[in-house]
């Protein structure tokens, strides 16, 4: 019983972490938008996002991120919960709570936690706007440039 409880509270614990946690994830992604639409006004604000980006210290990295560790961390825990459900069998809960005891060969069920970072064309993809601002500033940049040129004068 105590497996089975302590699953179902992770189960009804899921909903509310994946409700209020998604509701601050999505706000962080909509001002890191806001915030990469400004690229177009500063191209510094646009560099600094593909920075972030390609250096792994954005908004999706970190999301990417944790999203891999909540999945990694409720599949063990379902492990480490049906473990118990099958070695607590026909204890009375004080004994299953309190004599239950997990062996090695537990820990060796529970795979070892591996990310995989996104890849560069994921990356890119992501930060079409950013990079949309920087072409047009380079494009802006040069079309100054080609009208001071034919502005000058060389007095010889």
């Amino acid at each position: 019983f105590l497996g089975l409880a302590l699953q179902a509270d992770e189960e009804l614990g899921f909903k509310v972490f994946d409700e209020h946690f998604g509701g601050v994830r999505q706000r962080f992604e909509q001002q890191d938008r806001l915030q990469q639409a400004f690229g177009f006004a500063s191209p510094f604000i646009a560099i600094r996002s593909l920075s972030a980006a390609l250096s792994g210290t954005d908004v999706d990295f970190a999301n990417d991120f944790s999203e891999a560790g909540e999945t990694y961390r409720r599949n063990m825990v379902r492990i480490l919960n049906d473990d118990i459900i099958k070695n607590s069998a026909g204890m009375s809960t004080y004994d299953a709570e309190w004599g239950y005891k997990a062996g090695a060969g537990l820990w060796e069920k529970v795979p070892a936690f591996d990310f995989d970072s996104p890849g560069l064309g994921t990356i890119l993809g992501r930060n079409l706007q950013p990079i949309a601002a920087l072409l047009l500033w380079f494009l802006g940049s040069l079309l100054l440039l080609r009208w001071a040129v034919r502005r000058m004068q060389v007095d010889v």
